[in-house]
């Protein structure tokens, strides 16, 4: 899970604030609590040797009522690795469509849709906040890793908490929110910002990938309110031949 892989699906949600940046040796060497870190680990060994592969992903945009599926084959040249499923090209419209030609620039998708550097996106002090029979979840400020688009104002508002099933452990789930209201800017205001990432195995004894994203986020930019739902939904997964 690259942490620039968030920046290719906020784009599609109208919200790019993630890039990668020059801190991942530092985050590299951060050690968490147990089980976080093992299963961590397990995430990252899954991933070192994972091939390329194919995928389907399924942009709902709740806000708009509009809905594509498209699937990714790396082996395509670059620039037509997405094909439309359905429904057809000429019956997308508004940000359905732009959300499908934003698509069309990625051509490295099963690369960030792999769940590769998971420890890119919370911070070293990252403690456990809950616990049950089945599940740990841990909660911090975001890594020093993730390089934030707006300044220390977006930083300081976001959380990150992480859920690990005990079983493994392994990797369920990424959570990055706001806990309130905040201002990136003098003109802009954001009420809500809340993004998921819902973490699954892409085949039998395969690499971690993320299998879904739920994104809402909702404002005022430039004296006009905005608000986006928006989910996306990874399945069927093929390694390259």
């Amino acid at each position: 899970m690259r942490v620039r892989s968030v920046a290719a699906f906020a784009a599609l949600m109208a919200s790019a604030v993630f890039s990668a940046a020059g801190a991942q040796d530092e985050a590299a060497h951060t050690t968490f609590p147990e089980p976080l870190e093992a299963a961590i680990q397990e995430a990252e060994t899954l991933a070192a040797d994972a091939p390329r592969f194919s995928f389907t992903r399924t942009v709902e945009l709740e806000t708009h009522d509009a809905r594509f599926v498209a699937r990714f084959n790396p082996e395509a040249e670059e620039g037509a690795r997405w094909t439309l499923v359905e429904p057809s090209e000429e019956a997308l419209e508004g940000q359905a469509r732009q959300a499908w030609l934003n698509m069309q620039s990625e051509d490295e998708a099963d690369i960030d849709v792999l769940v590769d550097e998971p420890r890119d996106f919370i911070s070293g002090d990252a403690a456990e906040s809950e616990a049950s029979e089945e599940a740990v979840l841990f909660l911090g400020a975001l890594g020093e890793a993730v390089e934030i688009e707006g300044g220390d104002a977006i930083r300081e508002a976001l959380r990150v908490s992480v859920e690990v099933a005990r079983e493994g452990p392994r990797l369920n789930e990424v959570r990055i929110f706001a806990e309130g209201r905040f201002r990136p800017s003098m003109i802009v205001r954001v009420d809500r910002f809340d993004q998921t990432i819902g973490i699954g195995d892409a085949w039998e004894d395969g690499p971690l990938v993320i299998t879904r994203v739920d994104q809402s986020i909702a404002g005022s930019a430039m004296f006009q309110d905005f608000a986006e739902d928006v989910t996306l939904t990874h399945s069927d997964f093929s390694p390259a031949r």
